[in-house]
C-alpha cells in the first residue's frame, strides 16, 4: 500500500476546481486525520480520479501552472470578463493530450 496525504484545504484549492471533485476524494479516502485526508495511491478508486480529473489538452496544464502560482486570481481581480475559460478550451482542442480520434491526423 502506498500513501498519500493532502489537506482538505488542498483539495478544496486543486485547479480546475468542479463542485463534485471535493465531495468524491472524500468518499474515495482510505482514512482521516485532523484536517488531512490519507488515500491508497494503488486503489482503483483513486487511479480512476486521477485519471477523470486529469489534463485534458494544454490548456488546462496553462490553467494549472497559473492556478499553482495564484496569476489566475490576479487576472480575474483586474480583468473580468477575461476570457480565460475560452482560451483554455480552444488550447485543449487545439493541443490535447491522450489518443488522437479517428478523424484527428
Amino acid at each position: 500500500m502506498r500513501l498519500i496525504t493532502f489537506t482538505k484545504q488542498q483539495l478544496r484549492e486543486m485547479p480546475r476546481p468542479q463542485p463534485q471533485y471535493y465531495e468524491e476524494m472524500l468518499s474515495i479516502a482510505h482514512s482521516e486525520e485532523e484536517n488531512s485526508l490519507i488515500f491508497d495511491r494503488d486503489d482503483h478508486r483513486y487511479l480512476a480520479m486521477k485519471q477523470k480529473y486529469r489534463p485534458q489538452g494544454l490548456g488546462d496544464t496553462i490553467a494549472d501552472v497559473l492556478h499553482a502560482t495564484k496569476v489566475d486570481k490576479v487576472v480575474q481581480a483586474l480583468a473580468s470578463p477575461c476570457g480565460c475559460l475560452e482560451r483554455q478550451k480552444m488550447l485543449n482542442e487545439l493541443i490535447p493530450y491522450g489518443n488522437p480520434s479517428p478523424n484527428q491526423s
